[in-house]
């Protein structure tokens, strides 16, 4: 049966209204919730929100945070492409968009590299929290340790990983000398991230999903830990 979905709270509700999100982008937001609520079992395979270029994927998945955060989320985590320039432009947008929730304290967003080392407090640690990091291996390994390490309360909470780009940075391969298929370095590291959490999902989100797809159901680690990228549920954005 599926997860009853909240599509009138206050971060939904403030966050369409201000966007003007019609009623085909609010289908699609609460769709990416709904499923992503009833995947959290188990392997919680990824699921894709897929657009054209230029089709509103960035709105489209900021209407699926804010919903989210109606819905019990507490933590979402955004991974950008490797550049520091894509990075700012998507902290950016986020202080923009959600400015309103940002000024009235009812969100605290973050860039990695501003909260490496740091220890949250209680008060903090209540508060809803969105940190975007960029795809590289020196910042994932710091959101790693961030949150396994020097907030691992953090864990418990109902979290959000948004794959921006998600076929470009996390998903790679090399063989070794010996010839065996080893993943790349930040893929690993993305596998890592989603394992500290037992209670939330992982968002694709791109408009080029080829790599993705064809990605095997289950990837063979030495240990078997390794998360599945094939997408379970593709989620299309209205063409504007």
């Amino acid at each position: 049966m599926p997860t009853p979905i909240v599509d009138n709270g206050r971060f939904f509700s403030a966050f369409s209204g201000a966007q003007s999100l019609s009623l085909e982008m609010r289908s699609c937001c609460r769709e990416v919730v709904e499923v992503m609520s009833d995947l959290q079992a188990g392997q919680r395979p990824p699921v894709l929100l897929l657009g054209k270029v230029q089709s509103g994927k960035t709105r489209g998945f900021m209407g699926a945070i804010s919903l989210g955060f109606d819905n019990g989320y507490d933590l979402v985590i955004i991974l950008t492409k490797g550049t520091k320039l894509l990075a700012r432009q998507t902290y950016r947008r986020i202080k923009k968009d959600f400015k309103e929730f940002d000024e009235q304290r009812l969100v605290k967003i973050t860039q990695m590299k501003a909260v490496k080392g740091k220890v949250l407090n209680g008060h903090e640690l209540k508060s809803k929290r969105i940190i975007v990091c960029m795809k590289e291996d020196t910042n994932v390994d710091d959101l790693i340790e961030y949150v396994s390490d020097k907030n691992p309360s953090l864990r418990t909470k109902r979290t959000m990983i948004v794959d921006d780009e998600a076929d470009v940075g996390s998903v790679g391969y090399r063989k070794s000398k010996g010839g065996d298929i080893i993943p790349n370095k930040v893929q690993l590291l993305v596998n890592d991230l989603r394992k500290l959490f037992s209670d939330g999902g992982y968002l694709q989100v791109t408009a080029t999903p080829y790599a993705l797809h064809y990605q095997p159901g289950r990837i063979p680690l030495s240990d078997g830990s390794f998360m599945t990228l094939r997408p379970a549920v593709n989620v299309l954005l209205p063409i504007h």
